[in-house]
């Protein structure tokens, strides 16, 4: 019975993060817990990791996972700021990691295969892009209860993220001469 409960409780929490996938929770929901934050902090990393590493060496796929894992955390500190509202930052970030975390792991056949066998199927590349809208939608669904916004104001702020990061990485590692 001792071995069940952990079980219990991890299959609970994965639950609240499917949820908050479908957009049928919020961040609210996720539990407050420091531990709970370092772990989905280090999932994001591995799997992230794992996806940049189909189309580079290890090195760099750590390399840019850490500076995307950055980057993300200073924007939410960032807007939570702006927005009054750092108490929120802990279960805000541990959603976005989660989710984040679920959609990746979700994507990485779909990628390997993309990888592998170039130009072969254009279903592929479509399921994947509608795997990054959907995570896009669920970050603005976040961001929009973190922020007590609207969505579509949550969706445009997701979307931003995803293009300034982009910029922000493709000029980072340009400029350092990293490469794959």
């Amino acid at each position: 019975m001792w071995l069940l409960k952990p079980l219990i409780n991890t299959m609970n929490v994965l639950n609240i993060f499917v949820e908050i996938c479908l957009l049928m929770r919020g961040p609210q929901d996720t539990p407050a817990d420091n531990g709970l934050f370092k772990y989905v902090l280090g999932l994001y990393f591995a799997v992230n990791t794992l996806l940049t590493s189909l189309t580079t060496n290890l090195f760099f796929a750590m390399l840019q996972a850490t500076a995307e894992l950055g980057l993300l955390l200073v924007f939410l500190w960032a807007v939570l700021w702006f927005s009054h509202k750092m108490a929120r930052f802990a279960q805000t970030a541990t959603a976005i990691l989660a989710c984040g975390s679920l959609f990746t792991i979700a994507s990485l056949p779909f990628f390997y295969w993309i990888e592998t066998h170039i130009g072969e199927s254009r279903m592929l590349s479509y399921t994947v892009m509608l795997l990054l809208v959907w995570n896009l939608v669920v970050v603005g669904h976040i961001l929009r209860h973190a922020l007590s916004k609207p969505l579509s104001f949550g969706i445009g702020l997701s979307f931003l993220y995803v293009f300034f990061s982009y910029q922000i990485l493709s000029f980072l590692f340009a400029v350092t001469g990293i490469s794959s």
